[in-house]
């Protein structure tokens, strides 16, 4: 009656009075293999959807000892951890991915659980915890994307910490559109302003000649590039973005803040300087 009502805590408390109470009991197995298969449903499936997020991981934590074993659990706890980061709620999130990786998991799918984790503590801002967790789950048996992504993690995670000579390292031998946008951000922290524009310019190609209008975080970078050409006094890089990317602007919300950013050096005043940190 009480999983009919979805008040699975009590329901669950019944089972833990049951089992102090009658250990040895037919009807107490019953009653513990029900309790069960709810806390599958809850987790697995859609009986826990009316759960807040908070409530859902007090639950899982008091009784998790109804935890299916083997990979069937393995994904029960990395379904809650997602959902957890659905609500922003990422150092529950993080906590139990690391019991994961510390406790539950051997070989690939220790990494694969590890290279989530450490994206979240990138997300939560610890990346000094990103690259332990990833360095701690090194193997030479994974699979070419798993790799790939792994290395583009350490690479984030380097930017973040400072060592960005080493983050470029890293990534200096692969490709790809991800790649391009990585090492465009870590000049960007590296304050290396020409070079992070130039990357910028560059990872977009021919964008500016396609008539499709840029989106939101496509005019985000071509904003920074601006500032990047800006603040390393590039005049002729400056006056090149603009030239690309005026008509598009125009069209766009972004376009006084792209007049703004990108005016003659002898132009500039307090109206660039509120644009650049903006």
């Amino acid at each position: 009656l009480y999983t009919e009502a979805e008040r699975y805590r009590d329901a669950f408390h019944l089972m833990r009075v049951a089992i102090t109470a009658h250990p040895n009991s037919p009807l107490t197995q019953k009653i513990q293999d029900q309790a069960a298969k709810t806390f599958e449903a809850i987790f697995m499936g859609d009986r826990g959807s009316s759960l807040e997020p908070a409530e859902a991981l007090a639950l899982f934590y008091d009784y998790r000892m109804l935890t299916p074993p083997g990979r069937r659990g393995d994904e029960m706890i990395r379904r809650l951890a997602e959902r957890l980061v659905s609500m922003d709620l990422l150092k529950q999130a993080s906590e139990l991915l690391q019991h994961q990786v510390d406790r539950r998991l051997q070989g690939a799918a220790r990494a694969d659980t590890a290279t989530r984790l450490a994206t979240i503590y990138l997300m939560d801002r610890q990346p000094e915890r990103a690259l332990t967790v990833l360095r701690s789950t090194r193997m030479a048996d994974l699979s070419n994307e798993l790799r790939t992504k792994r290395l583009l993690l350490e690479a984030r995670a380097l930017t973040e910490v400072g060592r960005h000579d080493l983050a470029l390292e890293i990534v200096s031998d692969m490709e790809g559109r991800e790649v391009e946008r990585l090492r465009a951000d870590i000049h960007w922290h590296a304050r290396h302003w020409q070079l992070a524009a130039e990357q910028i310019e560059r990872m977009f190609g021919e964008r500016w000649r396609d008539a499709l209008p840029l989106d939101g975080i496509e005019r985000t970078d071509i904003l920074r590039a601006a500032i990047g050409f800006a603040l390393a006094d590039d005049a002729i890089g400056l006056d090149r973005l603009r030239q690309k990317y005026a008509g598009a602007m125009d069209r766009s919300p972004d376009k006084r803040l792209f007049e703004v950013l990108t005016v003659p050096s002898a132009s500039r005043g307090e109206e660039f300087a509120e644009a650049a940190r903006a």
